[in-house]
């Protein structure tokens, strides 16, 4: 409707022969409202525009010699611009044409949708409130965890061999663990033992991911392994699998839950800080403390 309505308002101005781009009508409307010289970064926010994108405008007017330009005394890497007197005499020309515009809106509105400029502030308010950027990224989340599917080690073909996997991927990307590699290679036993538990992830029916919570003691469970196939982060899948271990934890009887991570991981800290968990430096007394991981996050169960 905006494209149609843009081009109907263009059939005007062609008519009393002005052609000229419809994002110059803007500006020239901004110089006539203001009656002053501007920055643009001051067209820039009028507009709701780009910097770049009012760049390219002024300098196209310029060209034509519509704008005139002033130096700030200040600051003489910004550009103060104004109308040309070619500028105001178009804005002459024009000005009955915006008004003419400007009450057929009025007009057209009052028919048809008496309450829509009512219904633009409600609009407009609730994205003051909630930007549309954090809505789409809710709804994007909402229907990535959709398409995950979370799967426990027994259940997977091969789990061991895919796990040992994941484990190679991460230490080839950042960093040996040692005191990792005896947890990751007896899984199985530990699972066996109600002493260790591992979900895979799975995004279209293909393993992307993967959690191991290891019991510590009565009170304490440790995430020792969490990781995302590097095609597949962003999509929320790692959330998913951290909740996942947050709720196994709980089922373990544990507590807490805790940690052993690196500043390296930065994507990996965001995700535990996001989901409350906090940095400390009280190891439980039962932990193998892995001397290649320097920080410590720990999250309350209870």
């Amino acid at each position: 409707m905006s494209d149609h309505l843009v081009e109907e308002e263009m059939r005007v101005y062609h008519e009393i022969g002005i052609d000229i781009p419809y994002r110059w009508h803007a500006i020239l409307q901004i110089f006539y409202e203001y009656d002053k010289i501007l920055t643009i970064s001051d067209l820039a926010e009028l507009q709701g525009k780009t910097h770049p994108d009012v760049v390219y405008t002024i300098n196209q007017m310029n060209k034509e010699g519509l704008v005139i330009e002033k130096s700030d005394k200040s600051d003489k890497r910004k550009r103060i611009v104004g109308p040309s007197e070619k500028a105001k005499s178009l804005i002459t020309t024009l000005r009955p044409s915006w008004q003419a515009a400007q009450d057929a809106t009025n007009q057209w509105v009052k028919e048809s949708a008496p309450d829509l400029w009512l219904n633009f502030e409600s609009l407009n308010h609730a994205l003051e409130t909630r930007s549309f950027f954090s809505r789409i990224k809710k709804e994007r989340k909402r229907s990535d965890l959709k398409n995950v599917q979370l799967v426990r080690y027994n259940e997977v073909q091969d789990a061991q061999l895919v796990l040992q996997n994941s484990w190679s991927q991460f230490k080839n990307k950042y960093f040996d663990v040692v005191e990792l590699d005896k947890y990751i290679h007896d899984m199985q036993f530990l699972i066996t033992k109600n002493e260790a538990e591992t979900y895979f992830a799975l995004w279209m029916n293909q393993i992307v991911g993967s959690i191991s919570i290891l019991r510590r003691s009565f009170k304490y469970c440790e995430i020792i392994l969490l990781w995302i196939e590097e095609p597949h982060r962003r999509r929320y899948i790692a959330t998913k699998l951290l909740e996942k271990g947050i709720s196994l934890g709980r089922e373990m009887g544990a507590s807490n839950l805790f940690v052993q991570s690196h500043p390296k991981l930065v994507a990996a800290n965001a995700l535990f800080q996001n989901l409350s968990f906090i940095t400390t430096e009280k190891y439980p007394a039962s932990t193998v403390e892995y001397q290649s991981m320097t920080m410590l996050l720990g999250f309350e169960l209870n």
